[in-house]
């Protein structure tokens, strides 16, 4: 009777530890079950900008996850029509901009990303020709808030292309117009189409 009862508790004490095992290897496999969404292993971007701003952008990706990234970026290039009245004026700015995943599949995700960056227009040196007497200007400062649409296609793991549409609004902070009128507060619209890289 002892010897069944000992057998009887050495069975019961085997079906446990095998409970226990298969419990184990069950929250083993879940990180390995977790779905993967383009784009939440990027670090770097780069994109070409047609619009009211024209140049290029490089971003990176400093925190990226599944469903949020926060990026900074630099951009280089002209704007067609400026805050201060000129056309066409070169530009560079640095910001920060939050990437929201508003929906994702296997190899694709759309991304919604708003941003803010602050803008710096060098000195325009003066120009005289025949067809114009143009003055110059000095050095102005703009802020650029805005926010992308993008659809992000990733055909590898660090390796994606994208097309997005920008939309926002630029404000004069500091500087003078052709006419000498401060630029502090003044606006433009800010819309341009990009295609892009992500890696």
């Amino acid at each position: 009777m002892v010897a069944s009862s000992g057998l009887l508790t050495m069975t019961a004490t085997g079906a446990l530890a095998q409970s226990a095992s298969a419990a184990t290897d069950a929250k083993g496999a879940e990180p390995s079950e977790r779905v993967y969404v383009p784009g939440e292993r990027s670090f770097v971007e780069l994109n070409a900008l047609a619009g009211t701003f024209v140049g290029l952008r490089l971003k990176g990706i400093i925190h990226p996850t599944r469903t949020f990234s926060l990026a900074l970026e630099g951009l280089e290039g002209a704007r067609l029509n400026n805050v201060d009245g000129s056309f066409l004026r070169a530009e560079r700015a640095l910001g920060a901009r939050a990437e929201f995943c508003a929906s994702s599949s296997r190899h694709q995700a759309a991304i919604i990303a708003p941003g803010l960056a602050l803008a710096y227009l060098p000195r325009d040196a003066p120009t005289s020709s025949w067809l114009f007497d143009y003055k110059g200007r000095d050095p102005a400062l703009l802020l650029e808030a805005n926010a992308d649409f993008m659809v992000l296609h990733e055909f590898a793991r660090h390796a994606g292309v994208l097309v997005g549409l920008r939309g926002g609004a630029v404000v004069g902070v500091r500087g003078h117009d052709g006419s000498g009128k401060r630029l502090a507060g003044a606006t433009r619209p800010d819309l341009a189409f990009y295609l892009g890289a992500r890696f």
